[in-house]
């Protein structure tokens, strides 16, 4: 984060859960582009971030840009697989959407921002990660990069496994209102 002064990094205890971060991501955002990841992943591609702007313009219908990730063990920081989606390059939004294979974590996740300002914040339950790209799916296209960008730590302490039960009916409820959009 010290490196590129256009990032805003929050801590804020206040904030709890994926859902709620991603929401003040959104809320505060000043740039045309969102990236979130959580604080116990790590990109290892220097230049990620300068390839995702890139990519973005030059591709006006992308809403998205995610790559590959190495999956972390968290005793030891042992890599235990590499998480491959099995595709590259520019995806279709809608045929993405219909035969959804998510990233692995939004980690590697850099969205435009302008397509969450048309989103109505009473329809924002959850944008959890997987919501995030469902969401974004509606608006545009995904780009897919081949490499493996990051490092994503599977953990005992991860949101994952200490989500509270309102969460997972608030992200079926929004998965429910992206599918009525897309349908």
């Amino acid at each position: 984060v010290e490196k590129y002064d256009h990032i805003i990094y929050i801590e804020d205890a206040r904030i709890q859960g994926p859902s709620n971060k991603h929401i003040a991501g959104i809320r505060i955002a000043r740039g045309n582009y969102l990236y979130m990841p959580d604080d116990d992943d790590f990109l290892t591609c220097e230049n990620y971030l300068s390839r995702v702007e890139k990519i973005f313009r030059t591709n006006p219908s992308v809403t998205f840009v995610a790559a590959n990730v190495n999956i972390l063990q968290d005793r030891d920081g042992s890599v235990l697989e590499s998480y491959r989606l099995g595709f590259s390059g520019i995806q279709k939004g809608m045929d993405f959407l219909q035969n959804f294979r998510k990233p692995i974590s939004v980690v590697t996740g850099v969205f435009r921002r302008d397509v969450f300002e048309v989103w109505p914040s009473e329809y924002m339950l959850d944008l959890s990660d997987t919501c995030l790209y469902l969401y974004a799916l509606l608006y545009g296209d995904a780009y897919i990069m081949e490499d493996v960008v990051a490092n994503y730590r599977v953990s005992k302490h991860s949101t994952t496994h200490q989500c509270p039960r309102e969460n997972i009916i608030n992200g079926l409820k929004q998965k429910e209102i992206i599918y009525k959009i897309a349908n």
